[in-house]
């Protein structure tokens, strides 16, 4: 939280790391957009720092957890994402060499 400059975001919240962040909650608060920029930081480092190698944020949350193939098989957004930029490199139906065959 301290690296991304949560801390003091925190601190403020009725019950601290306790606090339910949504307004549809009893006791829930909402933050402002940058507020939830930080605290989606805050939970990626933190994510990082306990062995994540990749992570996909959507919303301000982390939507998916795993290894590389893990991710690929579960099919979900890091899949169709990494198919995207895989295809752009797959594509040599005009007889160009991708970067990956040019190396």
């Amino acid at each position: 939280a301290e690296q991304a400059g949560a801390a003091d975001i925190i601190a403020s919240l009725p019950r601290g790391w306790e606090t339910v962040l949504s307004p549809h909650f009893a006791g829930g608060v909402d933050l402002s957009g940058g507020q939830w920029q930080r605290v989606a930081l805050a939970r990626a480092l933190y994510a990082v720092s306990a062995g994540a190698r990749v992570l996909v944020l959507d919303g301000g949350r982390i939507t998916e957890l795993g290894t590389h193939e893990q991710l690929l098989a579960a099919g979900a957004t890091y899949a169709h994402m990494f198919r995207l930029q895989a295809e752009r490199f797959a594509d040599t139906s005009n007889g160009a060499q991708s970067e990956a065959d040019a190396r």
